[in-house]
């Protein structure tokens, strides 16, 4: 199955022209289906997409107050789409001034990021796209929980040291031994139709001994929440200028976004909706969480570093992790991800299904 999910990553999504969401289907022919929704970042993120997923199933609708098509002359089109971009000016100003700052405090890593931005697209006609080796574990609800304390933690701290590891596994770590853990931080609210409600946090972590107990991790994320509010994510700042900026500077962006060295990104959406299960009105019996790369090449995972990226939610008795990982110049195989994925969960005494 998920080598059909990695056929349907390679269907082009467009946020600007669109489509910028697509779905499929797969029958199966002892009965039942796998059903894929991909969307682009741009409009959406993880938990807003389990949201609109939960909204649909649950047949919950939302007035958003979009005009009819054509309701509008172009004449009006124009006139109102300019009050709108004259009102945002404010905005354009601000996060001019957060870009500032942002070069300023990060000029080392603008630099640096500048070698690690992809390619044009451009460059991707004829090259082979791949997809980033992709596997999902399944873990019983109950035996996570288990383990979760007598490992002296919460699931997100048991998440974020499974992390750990797997970056230290996979090389990720910085001059000492410790491994970056980069997660979103949700900050949607009821009724809260922004496309990405976010901020965010990293943590250095000393994987060494992680898989005996995770209250140093537990620790370290309770410290970057409580600093969240006076550190909010400075590269959110600029957001107001995405529009505006040329492809190249939003590629050296991307770069440092990334940070410096070789992060792990995790996304844990915890203990989700019952109803984001039932697509259909029916539980499904496994529900994957994935980020993908729709449209790369292995030069363009290789000049980046690699990736390593973890996602996680918990449903119907079940807590499921995908991991995605890339090493520079290989090998790369799902063989051997799901290999060594399987070592680092059992020596957190964990056992699962490894799809």
């Amino acid at each position: 199955m998920i080598d059909w999910l990695d056929e349907q990553i390679h269907v082009p999504i467009d946020p600007e022209a669109g489509p910028s969401w697509r779905l499929a289907v797969l029958p199966f022919s002892g009965g039942g289906a796998a059903v894929t929704l991909i969307a682009s970042h741009s409009i959406c993120d993880g938990l807003g997409l389990t949201l609109a997923i939960k909204q649909a199933a649950s047949g919950e609708t939302w007035e958003l107050g979009y005009p009819e098509p054509n309701a509008r002359t172009r004449g009006r089109a124009l006139r109102e789409d300019t009050v709108e971009i004259m009102r945002a000016v404010p905005d354009f100003a601000k996060a001019v001034a957060a870009a500032v700052r942002l070069a300023k405090n990060n000029g080392a890593e603008m630099t640096s990021s500048a070698g690690r931005s992809a390619p044009r697209v451009a460059k991707l006609d004829g090259a082979e796209l791949v997809s980033v080796p992709s596997i999902a574990a399944f873990i019983d609800d109950d035996h996570w929980q288990n383990r979760m304390e007598s490992l002296g933690g919460t699931s997100n701290s048991l998440f974020a040291a499974i992390a750990a590891k797997l970056g230290q596994t996979f090389g990720r770590v910085d001059e000492s031994g410790r491994v970056r853990l980069q997660f979103p931080v949700s900050e949607r609210t009821p009724g809260d139709t922004r496309a990405n409600a976010l901020s965010g946090m990293t943590l250095t972590v000393d994987p060494t001994d992680v898989t005996t107990s995770v209250r140093g991790v537990r620790a370290e994320l309770k410290k970057a929440l409580s600093a969240l509010s006076e550190t909010s994510f400075e590269l959110l700042g600029p957001v107001a200028l995405a529009p505006l900026i040329p492809a190249s500077l939003a590629r050296r962006l991307e770069g440092m976004a990334l940070g410096a060295g070789a992060p792990v990104g995790c996304s844990n959406l915890g203990k989700l909706d019952a109803a984001v299960n039932r697509p259909d009105g029916s539980d499904a019996e496994f529900l994957i969480l994935r980020q993908v790369e729709s449209r790369t090449t292995a030069e363009i995972l290789d000049r980046l570093g690699g990736t390593l990226f973890l996602a996680s939610g918990q449903v119907n008795g079940k807590v499921s992790i995908t991991v995605s990982a890339w090493r520079p110049g290989g090998p790369n195989s799902k063989d051997l991800l799901k290999a060594s994925v399987g070592k680092v969960l059992d020596e957190f005494g964990l056992t699962a299904t490894i799809e």
